[in-house]
């Protein structure tokens, strides 16, 4: 069972990782929102694979994440706010911070799979819920709302 739900998961989350860069780079609205989709989807499994202790899933979901948090400020170029667009004006006022954010991403997903190498259940639990904090948090400051009212909070 184990086997298999790695080999699909592993397969799926190296063709959604791939989405991006199969539109052509044309519509960086699109492009970023295939990105945040699959991120999402590894989300999902890596929750099953976290109560299953699938460690070798959740070691290759985490370094999917951390290649993925990498390429995210580039899917955000100056101007690339649409009306499809689910970012808010804050992503381009306060660029820096929201680099730093994606780098919050990465850095969970890294203790993540060092978490899943060293097949510590406690830890993997902790370091799941830095990635699901990370993305959270970047959701609330530079993503328009599903509820009424968007944007970042005012300080």
């Amino acid at each position: 069972m184990h086997r298999t739900s790695f080999t699909v998961l592993l397969t799926g989350m190296f063709l959604l990782s791939l989405s991006p860069w199969l539109t052509a780079q044309e519509d960086p609205i699109s492009d970023r929102q295939n990105l945040m989709k699959s991120n999402n989807k590894i989300s999902r499994s890596l929750k099953n694979a976290v109560k299953e202790k699938d460690f070798a899933a959740i070691q290759a979901g985490a370094k999917t994440l951390m290649a993925n948090a990498e390429k995210i400020p580039a899917l955000f170029p100056k101007g690339s706010l649409g009306e499809k667009s689910k970012a808010t004006k804050a992503v381009w006022d306060d660029f820096d911070g929201f680099k730093q954010h994606a780098g919050w991403l990465k850095k969970g997903a890294e203790g993540l799979a060092a978490a899943a190498a060293s097949k510590d259940a406690e830890m993997v639990g902790l370091e799941y819920d830095a990635v699901n904090s990370a993305c959270n948090q970047c959701h609330r400051d530079y993503r328009k709302s599903l509820r009424k009212g968007s944007g970042k909070k005012k300080k």
